[in-house]
């Protein structure tokens, strides 16, 4: 089996079998799918598997619309779970930042027709679904519908989470097409952090150049206006420029948490400060009122014990204290 450069397996999908497909008429079509998809016990020869985009293998695949009959197959555990943190991640650093830009996952960019032709890509492999796409401020995004470049324009920012059945796409082709589309960064990423991060940037002057991670794994983002790194454990994340450390949903929440408890406690605080402040000013008043009557110590003792078994709601007003002291 050949290799990538970064070492992961890569299936000859050119392999076909001699013999065709069975249909559910019973009629034997040509093979038009590669022999080791064929081999998987879920195959179904009628389905329009799109390799170019997602994995299919015995007990998952990255295709939401792929059903067996008995069976539904789970997404990659390790590209699911590295998408999921990486989007939560980066929402949390743009709610932190004050940014307003909305964030999809795996949703298909049409209208790619209109893009030039490039030399040596041919017109249909203008196929895009970003893993992750973070558009401009402003931009509109109705969740899990396509998005037309032509009406929205291109994202600010996309991300790739490589894999075995998509590695010729996304470091060959999708450079070219979102260097046509107008995409300003494209970072390609690795669920196992075997590899380092890399990417293409656009400059100032609209030149698309790679770039990719340093000796530490980390880059830096000028869509992002900070450091970006993958982590064995959180995944893709952003540096926070005002702290310097990087941001991930979870501590992004207990610290949001903290701020709110914070406040609510201040808030509790200050009412019972102001009942305390209350009882005690109440308090002082009737006890120098008892004692400017000259009550007996017997009298006035039982009338303190009074005051401390009592609500301070509940304790007389000054009238009752005068017509109980006053001889």
């Amino acid at each position: 089996m050949a290799t990538a450069s970064s070492g992961a397996p890569v299936r000859d999908t050119s392999l076909q079998e001699t013999t065709g497909d069975k249909t559910d008429n019973g009629v034997v079509m040509p093979a038009r799918h590669p022999a080791w998809l064929r081999a998987l016990w879920h195959y179904d020869p009628n389905y329009d598997y799109d390799l170019e985009h997602h994995e299919y293998d015995e007990f998952h695949t990255t295709d939401p619309y792929y059903i067996d009959p008995e069976v539904r197959l789970s997404p990659l555990p390790e590209h699911a779970v590295f998408l999921d943190r990486a989007g939560r991640n980066l929402e949390a650093f743009l709610e932190l930042c004050g940014r307003h830009c909305s964030i999809t996952r795996e949703v298909p960019i049409q209208d790619l027709e209109a893009l030039p032709a490039y030399p040596g890509l041919a017109r249909s492999r203008y196929r895009i679904e970003p893993d992750l796409a973070m558009w401009p401020p402003g931009t509109v995004i109705a969740p899990d519908r396509a998005v037309s470049w032509r009406e929205q324009g291109a994202p600010l920012l996309v991300l790739e989470c490589l894999s075995p059945s998509t590695e010729a796409k996304d470091r060959e082709d999708n450079p070219v097409i979102y260097d046509l589309m107008g995409v300003a960064e494209y970072w390609i990423c690795f669920p196992s952090d075997r590899h380092p991060m890399f990417g293409y940037q656009r400059t100032d002057a609209g030149k698309w150049i790679s770039v990719g991670a340093g000796a530490n794994r980390e880059a830096w983002s000028q869509v992002l206006q900070t450091r970006i790194r993958t982590d064995p454990v959180h995944g893709f994340q952003c540096q926070d420029p005002a702290t310097g450390n990087w941001v991930d949903m979870e501590r992004h929440l207990q610290a949001k948490g903290m701020e709110i408890g914070k406040a609510e406690g201040l808030e509790v605080g200050r009412a019972e400060g102001v009942e305390i402040g209350k009882a005690e000013g109440k308090r002082e008043v009737l006890l120098d009122l008892a004692r400017s009557l000259h009550p007996t110590s017997a009298e006035y003792q039982a009338f303190v014990r009074e005051l401390d078994q009592a609500p301070w709601t509940e304790w007389p007003d000054i009238a009752t204290v005068l017509q109980r002291f006053q001889r």
